[in-house]
């Protein structure tokens, strides 16, 4: 073990030794931010925006992240690729490699290697952005094409059908289109394909574990913090399918973790690398400024976007990404494979491989919680990695149906039960998915306010048309001047009709003004028209006021005439609401895919749980 840990210390100092005498190698090559190639690169990027969008492919606006958000391409940092590739070392090459500066990051981008400078240099001599574009997809291509052919010839259609999911759930219009999103898919399609050729060679010693150190240096030289684990994950999942079952589960789980440790150790071993390296260089504080980064993208500093928000937030953030046309359409294709098996009942399930692919479909989990602030505002891309736990529960379910059952196989009486598993499971993810709900919140809180004062026995009652049927809960603004005493009576109630809900609040609760929260959670008809109904008492000195939004403007459509007493007043309580409504259709077959290829295999693992239960027990029993 010592002397494999010694082997993978110096495979990590001659990557940072190769990775420094490539970028100087580069920026020796005569180019300037005025090169054909880097002008006609520039004018390209900027003609096209910084985040345009496929397949809309024009400038990104925010309501289409709702329509396909894994379809955002991130020019900008393209621009910075370009720039930075292309930037005249006036200072010195070495001095340069290090510091990275461009025309986008002027006083340079010192804690990331860069390391694509040493491709994109050469290219950009002979090409230009768009002609990059274009070779980029064809190799993408190709390497798909090449995994699904081997995948063939060795596993069959089933698992040869995998990499080309893979990729669609990628969203290949935008990571051919985007250099930012190609350098960890080629790390990690490539490592999958070097695996599926050469398993028997890695498969000697240590060579898989010095294998993953190498893919996760070269994830940390090339990639700019996009969808990182991609690389270790994807070809972890072939390593796991290709394993001639020798191991058992428990050597399965084994590899998984040492992998894991081995392209860590990679990963954040040749970065710290990169830091020590750019300080000494440039002279310039590299790993105070590179920490700071660490600390503030894992949200552990107060300033970071996602400081405030739960680990829960930030994975149900990327997840919605997922929710896409492509995504549904694929895993709907797999859930008819998986039916059609089920209903043959030919085949033995199989369950040797199902607690390694299980371990490393958790793994996005445990990225999004490591990194909370950096996967909470780059969602647009980092939901890339919950493909690897798509992936993975997807090679669970290919290999629990790869045996066909032997010819005179009776049946038990356990398995005429099982049968009918299946098809509860449909059910039940139907069940749950048609019971999804979206929310929406909505609020005219950032119009200047009208200043309304609220008195004991005289009614504020403002008009509501609802624009969808359930509310969770309102908003409204209200504030309590002098002193604690009395209380705010609030209703909602039919025009003319009934109340169908009251509140009260003492005037302390919103003394000194608050946009005060009420838990409404009530079921309403769009077409009928309501009345929000306020009025003061016990108030005694204490003045209560509420605020309307902005006088002469009807920013929210839900909201009509405001009357105080025998006044009627032209604005509209400033007032907020959240709606609750039926999931579109997209998002109920998502989650009807997913909680059913979730399912099965929490399925396949409790069935082994109870096996290894009863034969412990078994045993113990004749022991």
């Amino acid at each position: 073990m010592c002397r494999a840990i010694g082997k993978g210390i110096m495979i990590l100092l001659a990557g940072i030794l190769i990775g420094t005498a490539l970028l100087w190698g580069a920026y020796l090559i005569p180019m300037s931010e005025d090169s054909v190639h880097v002008v006609e690169s520039v004018d390209i990027l900027e003609q096209e925006g910084w985040y345009p969008t496929a397949p809309l492919m024009r400038q990104y606006v925010g309501s289409e992240i709702g329509r396909n958000g894994g379809g955002i391409m991130d020019n900008y940092t393209d621009s910075i690729m370009i720039t930075t590739a292309g930037h005249d070392p006036v200072e010195g090459a070495l001095y340069q490699a290090m510091n990275m500066a461009g025309d986008v990051k002027e006083t340079g981008y010192s804690y990331y290697w860069h390391g694509y400078v040493a491709i994109l240099r050469p290219l950009l001599l002979v090409l230009n952005y768009a002609d990059i574009r274009v070779v980029n997809q064809l190799l993408q291509m190709i390497i798909v094409t090449a995994m699904a052919c081997l995948l063939y010839r060795s596993r069959g259609a089933a698992y040869a059908a995998l990499p080309l999911t893979v990729y669609g759930l990628l969203m290949p219009m935008a990571i051919s289109q985007s250099l930012q999103y190609s350098w960890v898919f080629y790390i990690g399609m490539i490592g999958s394909l070097i695996i599926i050729q050469f398993r028997c060679g890695l498969s000697k010693g240590q060579r898989i574990y010095f294998f993953f150190l190498i893919l996760g240096m070269l994830t940390s030289y090339l990639d700019l913090l996009t969808y990182p684990l991609f690389t270790w994950g994807i070809p972890m999942i072939w390593w796991v399918v290709t394993d001639d079952d020798s191991k058992g589960a428990a050597g399965q789980l084994w590899q998984v973790v040492l992998g894991g440790i081995s392209w860590i150790f990679g990963y954040g071993g040749l970065w710290a690398g990169k830091w020590v390296v750019g300080q000494i260089v440039t002279g310039q504080p590299v790993i105070a400024q590179a920490w700071y980064e660490v600390l503030y993208r894992a949200g552990r500093s107060p300033d970071a976007v996602g400081y405030s928000f739960s680990y829960q937030e930030s994975i149900l953030r990327n997840l919605l990404v997922c929710i896409s046309v492509q995504t549904v359409f694929l895993l709907g294709a797999w859930m008819i494979w998986w039916c059609y098996k089920a209903v043959r009942k030919s085949y033995l399930i199989r369950k040797e491989k199902t607690l390694a692919l299980l371990l490393v479909a958790s793994s996005p989990i445990v990225w999004y919680m490591a990194l909370h602030d950096h996967t909470h505002v780059h969602n647009n891309f980092t939901y890339r990695i919950f493909m690897i736990g798509i992936t993975a529960l997807l090679a669970s379910m290919i290999h629990c149906w790869e045996t066909e059952k032997p010819r005179g196989y009776r049946l038990e009486k356990s398995d005429k039960v099982k049968r009918i598993i299946p098809a509860v499971m449909v059910f039940t993810a139907f069940l749950i998915a048609f019971n999804m709900k979206d929310e929406t919140y909505i609020h005219n809180g950032g119009y200047k306010e009208t200043v309304l004062e609220l008195t004991e026995e005289v009614e504020c009652i403002q008009e509501f048309h609802p624009s969808f049927d359930r509310i969770g809960f309102m908003n409204i603004w209200l504030c309590a001047e002098n002193g604690e005493s009395g209380e705010i009576d609030v209703k909602i109630r039919e025009k003319g009709g009934k109340t169908l809900w009251e509140y009260s609040l003492s005037a302390g609760d919103v003394a000194g003004g608050t946009f005060y929260e009420f838990p409404v959670k009530l079921h309403l008809d769009r077409r009928k028209t309501y009345q929000i109904c306020m009025e003061g008492r016990d108030l005694g000195e204490n003045r209560v006021y509420s605020a309307g939004a902005g006088e002469g403007l009807h920013p929210l459509t839900e909201l009509s005439s405001l009357q105080i007493g025998d006044l009627e007043y032209d604005t509209q309580l400033t007032f907020g609401v959240l709606y609750r409504y039926q999931a579109n259709l997209l998002k109920i077959l998502f989650t009807a895919e997913l909680v059913l290829l979730i399912s099965w295999n929490l399925y396949l693992f409790a069935d082994i749980v109870v096996r290894w239960s009863v034969r412990k027990r078994s045993g113990l029993g004749t022991g």
